[in-house]
């Protein structure tokens, strides 16, 4: 029989470390036909927390997911429908709830994520991207570019597009001033000259969408470096 979700409130560092514990044990166990309830379970619990209170301790928090990394991607990466779906429903949450303190996790659980975008099953595949898109969208953070720069260069057509999209919500939602400089002027630069090349069509569409949205962002750049790079 199934566990009836339940709906968890916290009002302080303890509350949290407390609830944590149980969820922490119930991640750790491998899946199979006898715990992946007990998993989803978990996760829901998860984001319950998150919703309720959690987020108010985000350095503890983050810490805490951190903590329990690899079996929070065993379920991201599962074959069952419910159990990855509701750990992408987490994420989402989390991104929501902890907005810019997410930075933390986005080295851990990016690359997965957008990893999800390149499955056969078309279902899961929407899923990864819808999740990503929504996290980029919450939190705003420009750090999810590298991670997108390594994968418009993936071999999968889905994957590539996917991030082209990604990084085009970043260029729509993110703090101008941050993607104009440094490394963010350098890898958005990077993700339109990969792009604006590819072999597919949609890929190129969204690559002219992100040059358009670059020129309005960064005019005084476009002569020194777009004009020479896409012609």
């Amino acid at each position: 029989m199934r566990a009836k979700a339940v709906e968890l409130t916290c009002n302080s560092v303890q509350d949290l470390n407390y609830h944590f514990a149980t969820i922490g044990e119930h991640l750790a166990l491998p899946e199979s036909e006898e715990t992946w309830d007990k998993l989803t379970s978990a996760l829901t619990r998860l984001k319950s927390l998150s919703e309720n209170g959690a987020a108010e301790f985000p350095s503890e928090l983050t810490s805490l997911i951190r903590g329990v990394a690899r079996p929070l991607i065993n379920c991201i990466n599962s074959e069952r429908s419910k159990l990855s779906g509701v750990s992408l429903e987490l994420f989402a949450s989390l991104g929501q709830s902890l907005q810019s303190s997410f930075a933390p996790l986005i080295p851990v659980f990016i690359p997965t994520l957008l990893s999800q975008c390149m499955r056969s099953n078309k279902v899961f595949s929407a899923r990864g991207k819808a999740c990503v898109v929504e996290i980029i969208g919450s939190t705003r953070l420009t750090g999810i570019l590298t991670y997108v720069l390594n994968s418009v260069k993936d071999k999968s057509i889905a994957m590539r597009l996917a991030a082209a999209e990604a990084a085009l919500a970043c260029l729509n939602v993110c703090d101008p001033e941050e993607l104009v400089k440094g490394v963010r002027q350098g890898e958005i630069e990077s993700i339109i000259k990969a792009t604006i090349q590819d072999a597919n069509g949609d890929i190129r569409k969204t690559s002219r969408k992100m040059f358009e949205a670059y020129t309005i962002l960064n005019p005084d750049r476009i002569d020194a470096y777009v004009s020479t790079e896409i012609s």
